[in-house]
């Protein structure tokens, strides 16, 4: 009987096979290859290259210079090696291959090991994105893992959990600027990871994991209690709490729900409710001591939110709706002035509140520089009887379409606005005596006033 050797390599591993009375020999710890991959093969055998026959059991794909498994459970392949000889071929070797399942890849922030053990502030603030990887002790060749998405979630001792999803495996400002809210123990979670897998078209979604934030500090602000109403079973379901991890942990696996949060402040006793729909916030109420609402935001299509403010008396006090991030330009005068005061204020020489005050839609303007709302659409202010005291409309531009409205520009030679979307007070503008008489009107064209 004529007798030949084959070995394979894997992951530049050797895996020698030697035929003794039709009996191969292998060693068992490293004939494995990996499903879903393409597997890097490498065989040598002193059968001749043309008469050489290599064939494979059902489960298995060889193709050049690599083999891959046909199913992606654990499982066990097999090579087979033999000599043509004429219409016949004579096998030689047979080669067991146990296929594996790649093991999902960790996510960790930044240089952040997902211990479960409590870090620093400082080194969690320091950290800008999310990272996936095997580990140091396994990483097959050329594979390389990516963040594709996730959800964080914050969770305050002292205030409503924050929620954002991100796109990639960057933290957006957003999220960062949240996460420098944080206080000794605050803890953070990272759900919903989905992993892209370099050289294949795979993703998949890993386990979540926890940053706890080491220390106590102390907080004037505190939590007095919680209800949560969500649907179940056809009916409301109504939980009442006093611990705000308690109620993170609760609603961690709701998607609609309704939450009243209850707590003190040095303002007094505030009760502030949020309607979440698919975990994304879609109404949110502040409530004062007496019960009374002194604001409400709702949130309508294209991420654009309505906005109410009230008085004591329960009289609506401003009405308009806006956008997240957006900038006030308003009109020339006043984008000239805050431009100014920005400047300015570093020198203590001016305050960004003197481009409003005595001017008449200065509900406008101060919405703005103490909320960073700037109105879009219609905005409305009225008196504490009823009465509506401005009512004019805004248009808005993106920050791209930058184009030469006559804009004045500041000393820096950059309008704030400049690279950022914003409104501008466009078209007629009423303004009102307390009595309801009309007081005076202004006509504007893309922020500049014009007579008409």
């Amino acid at each position: 009987m004529v007798r030949y050797s084959a070995f394979f390599l894997f992951f530049s591993f050797c895996v020698s096979s030697v035929l003794a009375q039709n009996v191969a020999l292998e060693l068992q710890e490293m004939n494995i290859i990996f499903a879903d991959i393409k597997n890097p093969i490498k065989i040598v055998s002193t059968i001749p290259l043309e008469k050489r026959v290599i064939k494979t059991s059902s489960n298995l794909i060889l193709g050049d210079g690599t083999i891959t498994s046909k199913v992606d459970t654990p499982d066990v392949g097999y090579v087979y090696i033999g000599e043509s000889s004429g219409n016949k071929t004579h096998w030689a070797d047979t080669v067991a291959l146990r296929i594996k399942i790649l093991p999902l890849p960790r996510v960790q922030l930044g240089g952040l090991p997902s211990d479960g053990l409590p870090k620093g502030r400082a080194s969690i603030l320091a950290q800008t994105s999310l990272i996936a990887s095997m580990g140091s002790g396994f990483a097959p060749p050329k594979f390389r893992y990516r963040v594709r998405s996730y959800e964080l979630v914050i969770v305050y001792r002292n205030k409503h959990p924050y929620i954002e999803q991100g796109h990639s495996a960057k933290l957006t400002n957003s999220m960062r600027n949240a996460m420098r809210k944080t206080q000794g123990g605050d803890y953070m979670v990272f759900r919903k990871i989905e992993v892209d897998r370099s050289n294949t078209e795979r993703t998949f979604r890993v386990d979540p994991f926890f940053i706890f934030i080491r220390g106590e500090t102390s907080n004037e602000n505190a939590l007095s209690y919680v209800k949560i109403t969500y649907p179940y079973n056809g009916k409301d379901t109504t939980i009442i709490m006093d611990n705000m991890l308690n109620y993170a942990s609760q609603v961690y696996n709701l998607e609609s729900y309704k939450a009243n949060i209850y707590q003190t402040t040095k303002y007094g006793f505030y009760n502030t409710s949020y309607t979440f729909i698919l975990n994304e916030v879609h109404e949110r109420i502040l409530y004062n001591e007496l019960g009374k609402i002194e604001y409400k935001e709702v949130l309508h299509p294209d991420k654009v939110w309505e906005y109410t403010s009230y008085y004591p008396n329960g009289h609506p006090k401003i009405h308009t709706f806006y956008r997240k991030g957006d900038v006030l330009f308003a009109n020339d005068s006043f984008a000239l002035c805050w431009d100014r005061s920005r400047i300015n204020t570093f020198i203590r020489e001016t305050n960004p509140e003197d481009c409003f005050i005595n001017q008449l839609a200065s509900e406008l303007y101060r919405l703005y520089t103490n909320f960073k709302i700037a109105a879009d659409q219609q905005f409305t202010h009225y008196y504490d009887n009823g009465n509506v005291q401005c009512s004019g409309t805004l248009i808005r531009k993106r920050g791209s379409e930058r184009e030469d409205y006559g804009y004045p520009v500041c000393a820096s030679g950059i309008r704030y606005c400049d690279y950022s979307d914003h409104t501008i007070m466009d078209g007629l503008w009423q303004f009102y005596n307390y009595d309801g008489s009309l007081l005076k009107t202004k006509n504007y064209d893309k922020g500049i006033e014009v007579d008409k």
